[in-house]
């Protein structure tokens, strides 16, 4: 899992529509959820790799920073409830998936 966090994105951010695309398995819904989650304990958004850019609509990702969060948040937790375990291996697959679509790109 720890080679995940080398994982090279295209952009040095994307907007929050782009990074849904990124990380399929995650909907908007979750991703809203956590953000809320999020607030609610004290974090800044920030620590998830969330900004915001004046003039600019959409919310904005720093990749790095939201897979980092996504790792030591959502995956690697111990979880209570089969669904809560299988909602984590669903994102980890996507994560793996990811990298290898890049590793592929690379190659060619």
């Amino acid at each position: 899992m720890e080679t995940l966090l080398n994982y090279k994105f295209d952009q040095p951010f994307y907007s929050q529509s782009q990074l849904l695309s990124i990380f399929g398995s995650i909907s908007e819904t979750t991703l809203k959820n956590w953000m809320k989650t999020q607030i609610e304990e004290g974090k800044d958004l920030a620590d998830m790799g969330y900004f915001t850019i004046k003039g600019v609509r959409e919310n904005q990702w720093e990749p790095q920073t939201f897979c980092r969060w996504l790792l030591a948040n959502k995956i690697r937790v111990i979880h209570k409830y089969d669904y809560e375990q299988s909602h984590a291996d669903k994102i980890e697959s996507n994560l793996i998936d990811i990298k290898q679509k890049r590793r592929k790109n690379v190659s060619n």
